[in-house]
């Protein structure tokens, strides 16, 4: 199998007075299982508000943290943080592509991958320095929608006492199945948040579950920010795969 090296992997976007590189970090492809449709999106890094080729200064002064998830036909931005009038703003916008006239295109390299579960091939892989992708799959309760998230591992933590190991790592895109009410890009792209991921070997209940902590408005004192506060365990299988970095193609 391929999947995608995260490494060499973007969205470009063209627009007349901008062009923009944005890295990928995750990748999520739905399925619906009736009807075998299949829909990818993907999910550039986090940025922060900035003015292009500002002539004094180049960060705005109550930057927010932004990024946006892309699909075939529309794209969803998200902004978490402070603006202008110094409060928080949580702000969800989806629109058609191409939008306000900009084009983008979609560069992925993918490399041969094999799946990893042993401790001890595991181990091997992160000391010869060796990237680990994770594919974490969830299902809804009807059975009818399946969504496989795709992700590079930024934290791995391992023991050789036991030969136990546990992935954290984020953001990454979740989709929340039971808001899906039908395959249009819009109710899947409104089913999604962003959220960072943990999940461990020490029991083999735990391969069979993840814990995601989703991102959104949090209660601190009297105000509300942005945070990563919600935690909720998901029913899931999650596989470990490393990948030959040289061996990427442009797909």
């Amino acid at each position: 199998m391929k999947i995608i090296n995260y490494g060499d992997s973007f969205i470009n976007t063209y627009a007349p007075r901008n062009n923009v590189q944005f890295s990928i970090d995750s990748c999520c492809t739905i399925t619906f299982l009736k009807t075998n449709i299949v829909k990818k999106f993907y999910h550039c890094s986090y940025m922060k508000a900035e003015y292009s080729y500002g002539r004094n200064k180049l960060f705005q002064e109550y930057s927010y943290d932004f990024t946006i998830v892309i699909g075939e036909k529309l794209f969803l931005y998200l902004r978490i943080g402070s603006y202008k009038n110094k409060t928080d703003k949580f702000k969800r916008v989806m629109e058609t592509l191409p939008a306000g006239g900009t084009e983008y295109k979609l560069l992925l390299k993918k490399n041969k991958a094999r799946q990893i579960d042993e401790y001890k091939t595991i181990k091997k892989v992160i000391e010869s320095g060796k990237r680990i992708i994770s594919q974490t799959t969830i299902n809804d309760k009807e059975g009818i929608i399946k969504a496989v998230i795709e992700y590079p591992v930024k934290c791995f933590n391992h023991r050789g006492e036991g030969r136990i190991w546990q992935v954290d790592t984020g953001p990454i895109i979740f989709p929340f199945l039971s808001k899906i009410k039908d395959e249009s890009e819009d109710q899947i792209l409104n089913s999604m948040e962003l959220a960072h991921v943990c999940y461990c070997s020490r029991k083999s209940d735990h391969l069979s579950s993840a814990e995601f902590m989703i991102g959104g408005p949090a209660r601190i004192g009297m105000k509300y920010k942005g945070n990563y506060s919600k935690i909720i365990k998901q029913s899931s299988v999650s596989k470990l795969f490393t990948a030959n970095n040289r061996d990427g193609e442009i797909k």
